[in-house]
């Protein structure tokens, strides 16, 4: 055997389906989607998030049995003082050749919901769902495409619970921008963002702003916040802007909240303004004269 025979003989042990050509990798594929896609759905081991449907790490085991691809960990790690533990886990097939490999972590401040699950939980119980985690992104790697196959989303659900865990906003689906159930959501919140832009006559502000941030169309949920915030602030400063007096009541020297002399009745030269005018009982009643005011 020449060493070109031998160098492809070796080759063709490293791919999932053997010596198969592109047809029949294919066929062989598809065959198998088919086979684990109703399976999954019958014993639940995928999690609906918006429009999206996640396999958890039994379907991704379930479709490596098929083509002889494993998870294994090869490596475990203590994050801090017991604050979270990590994993390295590799996928490979019955042969040893290294299709996939990830790393995960799960962490003790992780919140979802509300509550803290691994807060109190023993370690071992943490290092159990880190190499969990690793080995759905692992062989996601090498099987993404037939779980594709299968009608299901490329992502594993527990990377997808693993990063709602951290704060971070998934997807709703094709289409949909981090932090929306779904499209329909989506478009909602951006037309009732639109008239209210429309309503109140900034449209050319909001493009400034969100040309200064970065953003882009559609806008993310958190995005969408940042620029609810901005636009309430803009709308408070113009709003102030607009009820201050007006620039005669801001001249130099007039005492706050000073009227001016009705445009009707101007005043004689040389006499008070209006707001500092007396009637005539009150400057008798003020005079220093012991005549004034008799008749």
């Amino acid at each position: 055997m020449t060493d070109l025979e031998l160098n492809h003989d070796r080759a063709a042990t490293l791919t999932l389906f053997g010596t198969a050509g592109p047809g029949a990798i294919v066929a062989q594929a598809t065959a198998i989607a088919d086979v684990i896609a109703p399976l999954i759905r019958e014993r639940q081991l995928v999690k609906r998030i918006g429009q999206s449907e996640h396999v958890y790490l039994e379907g991704w085991t379930l479709a490596g049995t098929m083509l002889g691809v494993f998870a294994t960990t090869v490596r475990t790690w203590e994050i801090g003082d017991d604050d979270g533990y990590g994993a390295t886990v590799e996928a490979r097939t019955l042969a040893g050749a290294l299709v996939g490999r990830a790393d995960a972590v799960v962490m003790r401040s992780e919140e979802v919901g509300g509550k803290r699950k691994w807060l109190e939980a023993p370690a071992f119980q943490l290092l159990s769902m880190a190499q969990t985690r690793g080995s759905s992104k692992a062989l996601r790697m090498p099987l993404g495409f037939v779980m594709k196959l299968a009608g299901y989303d490329t992502t594993p659900a527990e990377e997808m619970e693993a990063a709602a865990a951290r704060g971070e906003t998934v997807s709703g689906g094709k289409g949909v921008v981090a932090g929306w159930k779904d499209i329909s959501d989506q478009t909602r919140a951006h037309q009732r963002l639109e008239r209210f832009i429309t309503e109140h006559g900034i449209g050319e502000w909001v493009a400034v702003w969100l040309d200064s941030k970065g953003y882009g169309l559609p806008l993310s949920k958190p995005q969408m916040s940042d620029l609810r915030r901005a636009v309430d602030r803009e709308l408070e400063e113009r709003k102030e802007e607009s009820s201050r007096p007006a620039s005669d009541d801001d001249a130099p020297g007039r005492p706050a909240g000073a009227k001016t002399a009705d445009p009707g009745h101007s005043p004689r030269p040389g006499s008070a303004p209006t707001s500092e005018v007396v009637s005539e009982g009150e400057a008798d009643a003020t005079s220093d004269d012991p005549k004034a005011g008799e008749p």
